[in-house]
């Protein structure tokens, strides 16, 4: 780093509880614990006025300043708000505090440059107001490219034209399943062109650098032009949860009194949150096929309503068809995470999508094993450095006739079909059917069964013993996976070398070195050009992010509950 200290903005849409305010909390902690601490200078963090997700431990560490406008454009926003107070007890500033900056009102009128140039004004005056210049800051913005909200993206070209630079850093993709996200994009960015949207959400520009939690992520940024020492791979950090661990026996005895489940049983922990991409249904079918005395649990209920339609017809179907699930596992106050995770035999996920993969890492620490379905863009960098995959699925084979395998192979291309239609053509991704991988030929993976007919396999599983027996048969493997107890050498070598690769400070030394790439930079003080837009590849990032983060339908499926449970 500079001689002088660097001050750090964090700038994102909200800090609620969840992925994004759980990194900003360890980025700030790591900048000011670490040993690159004298380097950093303020720390600001900038946001909507969502922020109950902030800990106290964490305002020791940094000013919390919030910006109406920030927030997702969902979020109303008022613009002339007289100034309140931040959780730190600083004044806030907001439209109000500016020169004559009136009327800002984000709707679905509203273009994004205008919107863009207005949230430029804000965060640029705010930050100067808190002490921040470009000449020795960076400001560090998480999923600005989301879609949660269109003005960002021009904001921050402004911004880099201004001097300041910007490390973006990229959690999730808009163009990963996200149909509802990029039509948002588009119209308020005016787009009529992929090539024209991609360059307004990933602009190159000599005080721009970009983060991401994979390296297959880096890698998509990189085929669509962004030379590869502007994009760093910075990984979560991975610890112990809070709260005291226990051995399985008294654990599992706590968690049975609570659940009303045998004290014998094996808890079977999927420590999630129940969205759609988490794959809910297959969860359901595994402990279906798993023998007596297994007991799964997954943790949390979603917080929206199109997620919880979801979970709850899970959770309905459940109670009828397989019973040894305990769903809300972490909503009962009497238990803990630590509990649930002390208590485990092992912890399954049937995710088909993850950002960074945290469930593949963490139960390590408290020497639980990990049984998964494999998804190469995160779990690769997980065996590149040295953990031992060995309960890693490809799938769950579903037996059946050729006329059900093509049946199931057009619903699939309806589905995806449907998941874009929302899309004008020249943005819609090309089709990719997803590979079946380590299958049978007359199988289909369960994962590629609309949430329709994943319900009818278990429906059927229940009443026909036979084709249960097949079923069972055809994931033999996997099922004993689940069963088997981890090999100690196994648990002792995934957790040293995941307490070792995956340390706060190994975290820290790669966020500063990013910051150090952008400051060691002679800052562009160039006013905006058409040149700063110019994209440098053919590419496009939709087809780029779905050649990395195949399709399932599960993941976009938003029917009402009553109806798919008639089908």
């Amino acid at each position: 780093m500079s001689e002088t200290p660097t001050n750090i903005a964090i700038v994102h849409c909200h800090f609620e509880t969840g992925g994004v305010t759980g990194v900003v909390q360890n980025h700030v902690e790591c900048l000011r614990s670490g040993k690159e601490r004298e380097s950093i200078g303020k720390i600001v963090l900038l946001s909507g006025k969502r922020v109950s997700g902030i800990r106290k431990s964490t305002l020791a560490h940094a000013d919390a300043i919030q910006i109406p406008e920030l927030d997702y454009d969902a979020v109303g926003t008022d613009a002339l708000r007289e100034p309140s107070q931040s959780q730190n007890g600083d004044t806030q500033l907001n439209a109000s505090s500016f020169e004559r900056i009136k009327g800002f009102q984000r709707t679905q009128a509203t273009h994004g440059s205008v919107a863009g140039q207005r949230l430029f004004e804000l965060v640029d005056a705010t930050l100067r107001s808190a002490g921040l210049k470009p000449e020795d800051s960076v400001i560090h913005w998480h999923n600005h490219s989301l879609g949660k909200n269109a003005a960002a993206p021009f904001a921050i070209t402004h911004l880099a034209n201004a001097g300041w630079r910007l490390l973006l850093q990229i959690h999730d993709f808009a163009e990963d399943q996200r149909p509802e996200n990029v039509h948002h994009l588009i119209q308020q960015t005016g787009a009529t062109r992929s090539s024209t949207l991609d360059a307004i959400l990933y602009p190159t520009h000599p005080n721009i650098a970009y983060a991401c939690l994979t390296k297959g992520d880096a890698e998509v940024l990189q085929a669509r032009g962004i030379d590869a020492s502007r994009v760093t791979t910075i990984p979560n950090s991975v610890r112990l949860p809070p709260g005291e661990m226990s051995d399985r026996e008294t654990a599992m005895a706590k968690v049975a009194e609570v659940f009303s489940v045998d004290a014998s049983s094996r808890w079977v922990l999927y420590p999630v949150r129940g969205i759609r991409r988490k794959n809910v249904g297959e969860f359901v079918l595994l402990c279906q096929l798993l023998p007596k005395g297994y007991v799964g649990a997954l943790t949390l209920k979603p917080d929206t309503e199109l997620e919880s339609e979801s979970y709850e017809r899970w959770h309905t179907l459940a109670k009828t068809y397989v019973p040894d699930i305990i769903f809300d596992a972490a909503h009962d106050e009497r238990i803990t995470y630590a509990d649930n995770l002390s208590a485990c035999h092992c912890v399954l996920s049937t995710s088909v999508a993850e950002g960074f993969g945290m469930a593949f890492l963490e139960p390590w620490l408290a020497s639980r094993k990990v049984v998964a379905r494999n998804l190469p863009s995160v779990t690769s960098d997980f065996s590149a450095e040295g953990v031992h995959q060995p309960d890693l699925y490809d799938g769950v084979w579903i037996p059946g006739d050729a006329d059900w395998i093509a049946k199931v192979d057009r619903q699939w291309k309806q589905a995806y079909g449907e998941a874009w239609a929302l899309l004008p053509e020249p943005f819609r991704p090309q089709e990719r059917l997803v590979k079946q991988t380590g299958g049978c030929v007359d199988a289909v993976d369960f994962a590629r069964l609309l949430p329709s007919e994943q319900i009818n396999t278990i429906r059927r599983i229940a009443e026909d013993a036979a084709f249960g027996e097949q079923v069972k048969k055809l994931n033999a493997r996997l099922i004993e996976s689940i069963v088997a107890e981890a090999p100690a050498d196994l648990i002792e070598s995934n957790r040293e070398t995941i307490a070792s690769r995956y340390r706060p400070d190994v975290q820290c030394s790669i966020l500063t070195n990013a910051y150090q790439s952008l400051t060691s930079q002679q800052a562009n003080q160039t006013s905006d050009s058409p040149d700063n837009l110019n994209p440098t590849t053919d590419a496009r990032m939709i087809d780029l992010v779905a050649s990395s983060h195949p399709f399932y339908p599960c993941r976009v499926e938003g029917h009402p509950v009553a109806t798919l449970v008639s089908e």
